[in-house]
């Protein structure tokens, strides 16, 4: 139970994002933010959040019209990741450095930034609305998956992500 051979970081990260994702939207109950870059500020503050870092850092600094919130972001990611090794396992930190970390990307003269993120979202049904559902064949995906190839750590650790995304998104959707 929980210990399971990963085909490769990718699949385990899918599973990881669709984890958190689950549990954000109270097992299935509530809609998420149809936007990458909504999923990305809520569970970016929820993992910083969750592991004592300063979430302002996040949330005051990702107006995309804030020149160095990719730096702010990334940064304090990167520095609440490190300071807690003993605390999560190796891969679930891949995982989410892997989600979450921005970069920017240029091409001809035109500039965008990218996460982890979008290559999750890029094969989800989603719609064209501002929020979408966990579908219920994908609920009861992620529910047989729990304990088949997560250990309790790493599913409490994404619970309490998953709550705490929650609340982000809530307030999120308050301040509009």
């Amino acid at each position: 139970m929980g210990s399971f051979a990963w085909r490769s970081e990718a699949e385990y990260r899918k599973r990881i994002f669709n984890l958190i994702l689950f549990f954000a939207s109270e097992e299935g109950a509530s809609s998420l933010p149809n936007g990458e870059e909504k999923l990305l500020l809520a569970m970016a503050a929820a993992v910083v959040g969750h592991l004592g870092g300063d979430t302002s850092q996040i949330t005051q600094s990702f107006p995309f019209l804030c020149s160095n919130w990719t730096q702010n972001l990334n940064g304090e990611l990167r520095r609440v990741l490190e300071k807690n090794t003993q605390n999560i396992h190796a891969n679930l930190i891949r995982a989410l450095k892997d989600l979450l970390s921005v970069e920017w990307k240029s091409s001809h003269g035109e500039c965008w930034w990218e996460s982890g993120i979008r290559a999750e979202l890029m094969y989800r049904q989603r719609g064209l609305g501002a929020t979408f559902c966990l579908t219920h064949p994908e609920v009861n995906k992620i529910q047989e998956s729990i304990h088949k190839y997560f250990n309790p750590l790493t599913v409490e650790q994404c619970q309490q992500i998953g709550a705490l995304m929650r609340g982000h998104i809530i307030l999120d959707a308050a301040a509009k």
